[in-house]
């Protein structure tokens, strides 16, 4: 039987790159926080270092 490639289920941490599993909360390596920000109007995911939501335009504060 093939064994299952666990990186496929896991994501980078913006941090450190480190993997973590989806559900995580925090990056087991760097200990940031993996939920991210959201923009207050639509709730689009926001990069870290994000200005502006790319969803919306509105002014990420």
């Amino acid at each position: 039987m093939p064994s299952a490639d666990l990186s496929l289920h896991q994501l980078g941490c913006a941090g450190c790159g480190a993997l973590n599993a989806p559900a995580a909360r925090f990056c087991a390596q760097c200990g940031v926080s993996q939920r991210g920000r959201a923009c207050g109007r639509c709730q689009a995911a926001l990069a870290a270092d994000a200005r502006f939501c790319p969803n919306c335009g509105t002014q990420a504060g």
